[in-house]
């Protein structure tokens, strides 16, 4: 028995006109349907048989700052917007002429730390 050609509506966000026939055969159709049923049920939190779920731990942010042993305060001075600029004019004078890189990340230090 032949497979049938199974039609259905796409709603789909994309950037241009969609072309082409988007037809897909029972066979395919099926298996579409019971992955997104296996996708609800695991959304759900119920077990799928099958799935491997990997669970990442939220990391320790202050973890390599203990690791390194440096204070909260040196940490802090190592972000220091006049420490950022000296070194921002330190490469300037080495190469002659301003990264514009640097120079967000300067501009952007110094709004933080309320500069301009």
């Amino acid at each position: 028995m032949p497979a049938q050609a199974v039609r259905c509506r796409l709603r789909l966000r994309t950037a241009g006109p969609l072309e082409g026939d988007f037809t897909m055969d029972a066979k395919n159709f099926t298996l579409l349907v019971q992955g997104v049923k296996e996708m609800a049920a695991h959304m759900r939190g119920e077990d799928v048989p099958g799935l491997k779920v990997t669970t990442v731990p939220d990391p320790d942010v202050h973890a390599p700052r203990e690791a390194a042993d440096v204070a909260h305060k040196e940490l802090a001075a190592l972000r220091d917007p006049m420490r950022i600029e000296k070194n921002a004019q330190d490469i300037e004078a080495d190469a002659g002429e301003a990264l514009p890189d640097l120079r967000h990340a300067l501009a952007e230090a110094q709004m933080q730390a309320g500069l301009k």
